[in-house]
């Protein structure tokens, strides 16, 4: 596995989005307020466990507190759960050990070029992924990130693996609150998976598919894999 280099061989400061995104992250999942965050998978996770069958091995991008992630290791899949917040991993792992599941828990910082060869060196030692999950990811990363990501998801995807995600596309009611969200077109998202080498199988954008409580938000669906 090859891996990419910063062009001019600088090495990346850290920027103000950075800290000010982790700030955030690392703040809410310490706070009461994270603990209002459901625990029972999302529907998302069930329409990705329609499509693929355990055992095999799937890293969840962006678990928060690991509902999604705890669900498929229930389910019998080799899960490894990624986030940017240390408080979130910690929470994540908490509820593992509690069950007594096998899923792992590891910190994943999208926002630094010259961190993907160890990002990918790391996750590649714990689990060589077929499947990456993303769930509510896509929305909450600049852009520069969100590049990263579909980086990050070649260079860890055997032939055939796929991602699954589910985003945001539009504003609307938010049950925990305001913080940073970037909203990017469906159709967007294709080109840059397609740009990365990978091909879109599947697209749809619609209501119904993520309710909770009062909030209906207009999601996008996407399945993509690295021929």
């Amino acid at each position: 596995m090859t891996f990419p280099t910063p062009r001019d061989g600088s090495v990346p400061a850290v920027t103000d989005a950075d800290h000010e995104h982790r700030d955030y992250w690392e703040q809410f999942y310490r706070s009461e307020a994270s603990r209002k965050v459901p625990t029972d998978p999302s529907p998302f996770a069930r329409w990705v466990s329609e499509r693929e069958q355990p055992p095999g091995p799937l890293v969840d991008i962006g678990t928060g507190n690991g509902r999604d992630a705890l669900w498929f290791a229930r389910q019998g899949f080799e899960t490894l759960g990624l986030d940017y917040a240390e408080a979130a991993v910690e929470l994540a792992s908490s509820h593992a050990r509690d069950e007594g599941l096998t899923a792992r828990f590891e910190q994943l910082n999208l926002y630094h070029d010259d961190e993907l060869e160890q990002m990918a060196s790391r996750v590649a030692e714990t689990v060589r992924p077929s499947i990456l999950y993303a769930r509510f990811f896509v929305h909450a990363l600049e852009d520069d990130a969100r590049q990263n990501l579909w980086l990050l998801a070649r260079l860890l995807l055997p032939r055939g693996g796929r991602v699954y995600l589910e985003f945001r596309v539009a504003e609307t009611q938010h049950a925990f609150g305001e913080h940073y969200r970037h909203f990017v077109a469906p159709g967007v998202v294709e080109e840059e998976i397609t740009a990365q080498g990978g091909t879109v199988d599947h697209l749809e954008v619609g209501n119904g598919m993520a309710v909770y409580k009062d909030e209906d938000p207009t999601v996008c669906r996407i399945i993509a894999f690295w021929p």
